[in-house]
């Protein structure tokens, strides 16, 4: 997977932007996730939850739909976890992981310019 960034120079520059993702959707539309550690994922409230392995989509839901054994499961796996907090709804949550879900097509290569920016 291609790794690009928009991100402001400054962003680059603070060596924060491993901690954000952007990943797009069958729609075309661009979500951004921040990363996750490992003992904050079942602490996360109203949030669309991203589980990535090797730039690929590897579960994606709310946050109320996913419980510790799957925590664990994934962990062990080594996913890494992403949150989108900027779904303010149960509809808005609902519709973003449709959206997100119903795209199989890698990211760099999905149409409205999807990208990663993340390890």
């Amino acid at each position: 997977m291609t790794v690009k960034s928009s991100l402001p120079h400054v962003v680059r520059e603070q060596g924060v932007s491993d901690r954000y993702l952007y990943w797009s959707g069958a729609s075309g539309r661009r979500y951004l996730f921040s990363r996750l550690d490992l003992e904050h994922v079942l602490s996360v409230k109203d949030a669309v939850v991203l589980c990535v392995k090797g730039g690929d989509l590897r579960w994606v839901g709310s946050d109320d739909a996913l419980d510790s054994a799957d925590v664990l499961r994934f962990a062990a796996d080594g996913v890494i976890f992403y949150a989108h907090f900027l779904a303010g709804s149960g509809r808005s949550r609902q519709l973003v992981s449709e959206d997100l879900s119903s795209s199989e097509t890698p990211p760099e290569k999905r149409r409205g310019g999807g990208y990663c920016v993340a390890a």
